[in-house]
């Protein structure tokens, strides 16, 4: 392959994951990282879903996204596995444009487990709150959201979605942050482990 002199290599682009259940900091996460790392194109996986649902009107997994009617655990386990192999077509969409362009992208979201990433071209990360009364409080006053979240979840729901995720993640040794602290500490840590500078 011959490379004109002149011609202009996109840069490697970065692509920062952030899972995690609903209401432990991850929108507020990857804001303060795209402010530090100056990664401009964010997305929260309700972006992604809200045009889902715009496009794929039809399709009855995208018009009960982020919906939950059966509660049991097992159900919810399910549900989560479907719509994370969903949503990995999208993900996976957005790395290839990031290939190709050089951009760096963060995304944040529930429905993103392990095993539907390509976990060697995403820096991916889960956040958890330990302190369950301080979680509750972030789930129903949310900082950064207008409306609490875009589904019927409660904070049982929220807390079973937890289990879930934070096992899939044990499962691939993937790391996760304990966002009881600061969110600038949290950031800071995320940053250290992945050598963002």
């Amino acid at each position: 392959m011959v490379i004109k002199e002149n011609a202009i290599m996109p840069q490697k682009s970065r692509i920062i994951v952030i899972g995690g259940t609903y209401g432990v900091g991850k929108t507020s996460a990857a804001h303060q990282l795209s402010a530090d790392l100056d990664i401009r194109q964010r997305g929260g996986l309700d972006v992604i879903t809200d045009t889902m649902k715009a496009f794929l009107k039809n399709s009855k997994l995208v018009a009960n996204l982020s919906r939950f009617e059966d509660v049991s655990k097992q159900a919810l386990k399910n549900k989560l596995h479907r719509e994370s192999k969903f949503i990995s077509k999208a993900i996976n969409t957005i790395i290839g444009i990031a290939d190709k362009t050089g951009e760096s992208f963060i995304i944040e979201g529930v429905q993103i487990l392990p095993e539907f990433l390509p976990l060697d071209r995403v820096q991916y990360c889960v956040l958890k709150v330990s302190d369950s009364r301080e979680h509750q409080q972030r789930f129903e006053s949310p900082s950064l959201m207008r409306f609490r979240h875009y589904n019927n979840a409660n904070f049982g729901v929220v807390k079973k979605l937890e289990e879930v995720i934070l096992s899939a993640v044990e499962q691939y040794k993937a790391p996760i942050f304990d966002n009881v602290v600061p969110l600038e500490q949290t950031v800071l840590n995320i940053r250290k482990y992945f050598s963002l500078v």
